[in-house]
């Protein structure tokens, strides 16, 4: 059997959300955006999109490397993974599982066919079943930025943050530019403790370097400023939100935080603009009514003050 173990693995991915976390708020929108809790991150999180059945995907080499000629074996292989991913793609789990363990035979060595039984199990949601494909394709592809990122997010998922961070600084040794990478590491970093914000500021300051065209990924990284809460870091937090408001004008979840930074940066009628547009565009009514509530107190001369608690 022909061992991979320094196969890379450079699949497609479906966007993951990343939701930051702000939890330091009086009151916290029930938005997406800014639910505390890593339940929120993996409404999308059911699958391994871009199951490694397209040859093109794979290769032995590094990615400036050219990938070597599949041979016989792996030909075969790929075959029976395409021919998986198509039941897959179709909803016929079982019958895409059943293809999927036919490759094993023809070599369980082949990482590829780990990852795809893993997008299986997850679609069906066996999570153990998951992990353990994944674990096992880690160990197979060692230097594969892909496999160590989903099994890092799928820790993430568990809740395991030691073993999600592990995996994902491993997934970061295999590609340092993967921007990717790069996010989900911030991500479990501010997960993990607020202790690690300062490595999540500098994760997250790398991946925006990689892509500065990403709004979410600005929301992120303000507020794993206001995570670190070093001096000058509202400011910094509201740069990025106001970066963010100018790639993607319709976050307007942002509005209410970039309206926190601004009233506790004494900065009041910028806050009290930005909490208004907030006001008018957002969805999330139970927050709305709050803010609301503390604009009319505002223009009556009682409004509350702003404090972040920790």
């Amino acid at each position: 059997m022909r061992s991979v173990a320094k196969l890379r693995l450079r699949l497609l991915i479906w966007p993951l959300a990343v939701v930051g976390v702000m939890a330091a708020l009086a009151f916290t929108p029930a938005g997406a955006w800014a639910k505390a809790g890593v339940a929120s991150l993996w409404r999308t999180f059911d699958n391994l999109p871009g199951i490694a059945w397209a040859r093109e995907n794979m290769g032995l080499a590094s990615p400036e490397e050219e990938a070597p000629a599949p041979d016989a074996d792996s030909e075969r292989i790929n075959a029976i993974l395409e021919a998986g991913h198509a039941l897959q793609e179709q909803g016929a789990y079982e019958e895409a599982m059943r293809r999927y363990r036919e490759a094993l035979v023809e070599d369980e060595e082949y990482a590829p066919t780990h990852v795809a039984l893993a997008g299986v199990y997850l679609q069906l949601g066996r999570e153990d079943d998951a992990v353990r494909e994944l674990e096992r394709a880690a160990e197979l592809a060692p230097d594969s930025n892909f496999v160590h990122r989903q099994l890092g997010q799928l820790y993430l998922k568990r809740d395991d943050f030691e073993a999600g961070v592990a995996s994902l600084r491993r997934a970061k040794e295999a590609d340092p530019q993967d921007q990717e990478t790069r996010r989900w590491l911030g991500a479990a970093y501010l997960f993990r403790s607020y202790a690690d914000a300062g490595n999540a500021v500098k994760e997250l300051e790398m991946a925006a370097e990689l892509d500065p065209e990403d709004a979410s990924l600005q929301s992120r990284l303000a507020m794993a400023y206001v995570r670190r809460d070093e001096a000058l870091d509202k400011q910094r937090a509201i740069t990025a939100l106001e970066r963010a408001l100018q790639l993607d004008p319709s976050e307007t979840e942002a509005y209410y935080y970039l309206g926190r930074l601004y009233l506790d940066t004494d900065q009041p009628e910028a806050g009290i603009e930005a909490w208004r547009y907030y006001v008018a565009t957002s969805d999330d009514l139970e927050t709305v009514d709050k803010v609301r509530n503390w604009l009319r107190a505002q223009e009556e001369g009682g409004a509350p003050p702003l404090d972040y608690g920790r």
